[in-house]
């Protein structure tokens, strides 16, 4: 039983190569999903160092709402869902279910970052994750708000995203100290 981990990187790692897209910038696609990296200059004594922020990876559904998953240079993942329609005051927090009818449902609580975007409060980000790598359609529902995300390749974009990180989240001093 050795070898599944094995089969399971090289499926993932097949799939990512032949499902994915390259795009302008360094963004990709997997599916439906569009994920890029994100940085900010840090501004060095010698040099402008780019330095990356985070990875993303975002999916519209038919309702027009955009899932996005982040996960930044310490590993920490976050969600957020956003829609140009919504006008929420800035800072409301509300709860919100997550699931589907075969896994269950579980009550999170999100807070507005701006009128159109949601962050959700994830307790344990890792175990959430790993909550949402299993699921294959995720339903979302806030008071009379239902919709839908299709999650087929979620395992595969969530592995692309812990790839963005490792290739862009090394600076030019870790390189050059790793190679040292």
């Amino acid at each position: 039983m050795r070898w599944v981990p094995a089969l399971r990187i090289c499926v993932a790692a097949s799939l990512l190569g032949g499902s994915a897209a390259h795009a302008a910038n360094d963004s990709i696609r997997i599916g439906d999903w569009i994920l890029r990296p994100h940085f900010s200059e840090q501004k060095d004594k010698k040099q402008k160092e780019k330095r990356l922020d985070r990875c993303t990876a975002q999916l519209a559904n038919a309702d027009k709402i955009t899932m996005i998953y982040s996960l930044d240079t310490h590993y920490m993942w976050t969600l957020e869902l956003s829609n140009p329609s919504w006008n929420f005051p800035s800072g409301s927090k509300f709860d919100v279910s997550f699931g589907n009818r075969e896994r269950g449902y579980f009550r999170q609580r999100v807070a507005a970052l701006d009128p159109q975007l949601v962050r959700v409060l994830l307790p344990d980000s890792l175990n959430s994750f790993e909550a949402f790598r299993r699921l294959f359609k995720l339903d979302v529902v806030a008071g009379g708000l239902t919709t839908q995300f299709d999650l087929a390749y979620a395992n595969q974009v969530l592995l692309a995203l812990t790839q963005c990180v490792t290739k862009f989240g090394m600076t030019t001093k870790r390189k050059t100290a790793i190679t040292a």
